[in-house]
């Protein structure tokens, strides 16, 4: 144990404190970079101190684990360990620190009465504590919430009324009737409060990455997190890290398919009834010293298409009924009339997803997903969400990611590998391989155009008046409905 600093030295200690925690929390460093960090802190100050004067040097009283800086500092979010089946995501309650609450040892959970029970071990083996194999950290929204309202300046933030515009062009969220129109519990507009009590408006986010890549030893391991963003904050504030609430890291190294993520939000959704309706108390805040009243709803689902229809329980783009707002089966796909688009509607949707949940076997949820494209989600248990209405189309993924960026490289055949110019590429081909690629076409022999380099395709697309950009199966799969409509009219 170090001998404590004098009262002369003591701010100096804090100094070392303060800016080890500063590393960690602002620069990144890790705990392990740290421990080494600090140590060499502490030597460098008894140098120093040996070095003025003193005839003795006191022991500097430095810690050398960050963790014993934090702790006191309460910086760290208050989180929930919940054991997590490797297999099916299904979460079990477990406390470390009560024995009479052990880890469980095998999962129990059925998706269905008929089905089997997962059974998969939840304990680590060949260990004298009953350890999980894995396990989800889930934060208290009610607690960051707490730490949110201690800010002053987020406080003033959090309690102006966003308007909106009254213009046609739209600029934020709150420009749109959505929000403005949404109703409370007791019937008036949410956002019409009494002026000592708090009222939330958050968004929910569910996005991975693959860290190692998608086709590294044809393994895929994905990192995974679930955030909310609170929409009463600017937009200049909104998406800051230290004002994007995180509530937690899906346990890897797969990511839960179609309902399995219910187990995870399960703990969101418990907290969010509690902020709906009656709302949590606040002891103090830094304007209001002897507390307030907060209220708070989720409402859209801002995720890429198949996180988003994953948490609401809807089905995907190659599924059936792969639209969220209508009725439009992928038969139809093709039929752009939007007048004959029959709408979903919230209450034919809740009875088919409890039909679903309610189900007795796999098959029945199958046949009752196929007819109607709808499953159970977590998020039907908040009585204002609705699928139909707050699934929103994430524009990074759906436009910049999919549509624009196909119809620029694959339509217009533009590619970043490409010279710069005028938007056409520089094909050049001597007479003798032109009629080389023109016997070839001659033949009508899909695999005899495989061969032929993929310029030389361009060449002869470009030379029969066709199309000459996108990939190389696009340009062949030209050529060959070339050759068989003139074919087709040689012979009639």
């Amino acid at each position: 144990m170090p001998v404590p600093l004098r009262e002369g030295l003591e701010p100096l200690s804090c100094l070392v404190a303060l800016f080890s925690a500063a590393l960690h929390l602002l620069s990144n460093l890790s705990f392990a970079d740290l421990g080494f960090i600090l140590p060499c802190l502490g030597l460098m100050l008894q140098l120093s101190l040996s070095k003025s004067g003193y005839l003795e040097t006191p022991s500097v009283s430095i810690p050398s684990d960050i963790r014993t800086v934090l702790q006191p500092l309460n910086l760290d979010p208050e989180t929930h360990a919940l054991v997590c089946c490797p297999k099916c995501f299904a979460t079990y309650e477990w406390k470390p620190s009560d024995p009479q609450e052990p880890c469980p040892e095998f999962c129990v959970h059925q998706d269905t009465p008929d089905s089997s029970i997962c059974g998969r071990r939840l304990r680590a083996m060949n260990t004298t504590n009953p350890t999980p194999t894995r396990q989800f950290f889930y934060q208290d929204l009610h607690h960051w919430l707490a730490r949110m309202y201690s800010r002053p300046d987020i406080e003033a933030h959090l309690d102006k009324i966003p308007t909106g515009t009254a213009t046609n062009k739209m600029k934020d969220i709150w420009d749109g009737t959505v929000l403005r129109d949404f109703t409370g519990p007791d019937g008036l507009p949410f956002m019409q409060k009494p002026k000592e009590e708090g009222r939330l408006v958050f968004g929910l986010n569910m996005d991975g990455f693959h860290p190692h890549g998608s086709r590294e030893a044809g393994k895929r391991t994905a990192i995974c997190g679930i955030y909310l963003v609170c929409f009463n904050l600017p937009p200049a504030l909104r998406f800051k890290m230290e004002n994007v609430f995180l509530l937690g890291i899906v346990p890897g190294p797969q990511e839960p398919s179609t309902h399995q993520v219910n187990h995870l939000l399960r703990p969101l959704v418990d907290d969010l009834l509690l902020l709906w309706n009656p709302g949590i108390f606040l002891t103090r805040t830094a304007q209001y010293p002897f507390g307030r009243l907060v209220r708070g709803a989720l409402l859209p689902v801002i995720c890429d298409l198949p996180a988003a229809r994953r948490v609401a329980g809807l089905g995907g783009h190659t599924s059936g009924h792969f639209c969220s707002e209508c009725l439009l089966t992928l038969e139809d796909i093709n039929n752009l009339d939007s007048h004959t688009w029959q709408r979903r509607d919230y209450t034919s949707h809740m009875q088919h997803a409890q039909r679903w949940k309610d189900a007795a076997t796999e098959s029945e949820r199958t046949g009752i997903f196929q007819e109607y494209g709808a499953k159970w989600s977590e998020l039907l248990r908040l009585p204002y969400w609705d699928p139909t209405k707050y699934v929103v189309i994430d524009s990074m993924h759906g436009f910049y990611l999919r549509l624009y960026l196909r119809h620029v490289r694959d339509v217009w055949g533009m590619n970043v590998k490409l010279n710069d110019g005028d938007g056409f590429p520089d094909l050049n081909m001597s007479e003798g391989d032109l009629s080389r690629a023109h016997t070839i076409l001659q033949g009508g022999k899909r695999e005899a155009l495989k061969v032929l380099p993929y310029d030389h395709l361009q060449c002869l697309c470009r030379d029969l008046g066709l199309h000459y950009g996108g990939r190389k199966s696009t340009l062949i799969g030209l050529l060959m409905r070339y050759v068989s409509s003139v074919f087709t009219l040689t012979w009639h």
